[in-house]
Protein backbone atom coordinates (compact mmCIF):
# COMPACT_ATOMS: atom_id res chain seq x y z
CA UNK A 1 0.00 0.00 0.00
CA UNK A 2 2.95 2.33 0.50
CA UNK A 3 4.45 1.59 -2.88
CA UNK A 4 1.09 1.73 -4.67
CA UNK A 5 -1.30 4.12 -2.94
CA UNK A 6 -4.18 3.07 -5.22
CA UNK A 7 -4.20 -0.23 -3.32
CA UNK A 8 -4.81 1.67 -0.06
CA UNK A 9 -7.71 3.56 -1.65
CA UNK A 10 -9.23 0.42 -3.17
CA UNK A 11 -12.33 -1.47 -1.97
CA UNK A 12 -10.06 -4.42 -1.10
CA UNK A 13 -8.05 -2.37 1.38
CA UNK A 14 -8.96 0.78 3.34
CA UNK A 15 -10.96 2.58 0.67
CA UNK A 16 -14.32 1.66 2.26
CA UNK A 17 -13.25 3.43 5.46
CA UNK A 18 -13.46 6.78 3.66
CA UNK A 19 -16.34 8.60 2.06
CA UNK A 20 -14.05 9.84 -0.74
CA UNK A 21 -10.95 7.60 -0.83
CA UNK A 22 -9.95 9.09 -4.18
CA UNK A 23 -9.37 12.41 -2.40
CA UNK A 24 -6.78 11.01 0.02
CA UNK A 25 -3.37 12.45 -0.71
CA UNK A 26 -0.33 10.22 -0.97
CA UNK A 27 1.14 12.21 1.92
CA UNK A 28 -1.85 11.40 4.15
CA UNK A 29 -1.51 7.71 3.37
CA UNK A 30 2.21 7.85 4.15
CA UNK A 31 1.56 9.58 7.48
CA UNK A 32 -1.05 6.98 8.39
CA UNK A 33 0.85 3.84 7.39
CA UNK A 34 4.53 4.64 7.90
CA UNK A 35 4.43 4.62 11.75
CA UNK A 36 2.69 1.23 11.70
CA UNK A 37 5.68 -0.37 10.02
CA UNK A 38 8.50 1.79 11.38
CA UNK A 39 9.90 -1.08 13.43
CA UNK A 40 9.52 -4.85 13.38
CA UNK A 41 7.81 -4.67 16.78
CA UNK A 42 5.21 -2.19 15.52
CA UNK A 43 4.51 -4.39 12.52
CA UNK A 44 4.05 -7.43 14.79
CA UNK A 45 1.81 -5.38 17.11
CA UNK A 46 -0.32 -4.31 14.16
CA UNK A 47 -0.62 -7.91 12.96
CA UNK A 48 -1.62 -9.04 16.45
CA UNK A 49 -4.17 -6.22 16.73
CA UNK A 50 -5.76 -7.08 13.38
CA UNK A 51 -5.87 -10.79 14.18
CA UNK A 52 -7.60 -10.07 17.51
CA UNK A 53 -10.19 -7.76 15.98
CA UNK A 54 -13.36 -9.57 16.93
CA UNK A 55 -16.60 -8.60 18.65
CA UNK A 56 -16.21 -11.63 20.94
CA UNK A 57 -14.14 -9.38 23.21
CA UNK A 58 -17.01 -6.93 23.57
CA UNK A 59 -19.49 -9.75 24.12
CA UNK A 60 -17.27 -11.28 26.79
CA UNK A 61 -17.58 -8.13 28.96
CA UNK A 62 -21.34 -7.75 28.59
CA UNK A 63 -21.93 -8.07 32.34
CA UNK A 64 -19.32 -5.39 33.13
CA UNK A 65 -20.78 -3.03 30.52
CA UNK A 66 -24.14 -3.22 32.28
CA UNK A 67 -22.52 -1.83 35.44
CA UNK A 68 -20.39 0.84 33.75
CA UNK A 69 -20.73 4.16 35.59
CA UNK A 70 -18.71 6.35 33.22
CA UNK A 71 -20.68 8.79 31.05
CA UNK A 72 -20.71 7.27 27.58
CA UNK A 73 -21.60 8.65 24.18
CA UNK A 74 -21.99 6.16 21.34
CA UNK A 75 -21.43 7.59 17.87
CA UNK A 76 -21.50 5.33 14.83
CA UNK A 77 -21.08 5.71 11.09
CA UNK A 78 -24.21 4.28 9.52
CA UNK A 79 -22.28 3.24 6.42
CA UNK A 80 -19.38 1.65 8.33
CA UNK A 81 -18.30 -1.46 6.41
CA UNK A 82 -16.19 -2.75 9.29
CA UNK A 83 -18.63 -2.44 12.20
CA UNK A 84 -22.30 -2.95 11.48
CA UNK A 85 -24.58 -0.31 13.00
CA UNK A 86 -26.35 -3.05 14.99
CA UNK A 87 -23.38 -2.95 17.38
CA UNK A 88 -24.14 0.67 18.27
CA UNK A 89 -27.64 -0.36 19.32
CA UNK A 90 -26.27 -3.34 21.24
CA UNK A 91 -23.89 -1.06 23.15
CA UNK A 92 -26.68 1.45 23.82
CA UNK A 93 -28.76 -1.34 25.35
CA UNK A 94 -25.91 -2.58 27.53
CA UNK A 95 -24.30 0.62 28.82
CA UNK A 96 -26.60 2.29 31.36
CA UNK A 97 -24.60 5.52 31.83
CA UNK A 98 -24.73 6.52 28.19
CA UNK A 99 -25.78 10.02 27.35
CA UNK A 100 -27.17 9.18 23.92
CA UNK A 101 -27.04 6.73 21.09
CA UNK A 102 -26.37 8.29 17.73
CA UNK A 103 -25.95 6.72 14.35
Amino acid sequence: MLSDKTVYRSPQALGPAYEHPDELSNDTIEKYLRPLISTEQRTRDLQRFLAAFDNKHTLSIEAQLKTLKAPTLIVWGTDDVYFDVKWSHWLAEHIPARGAALS
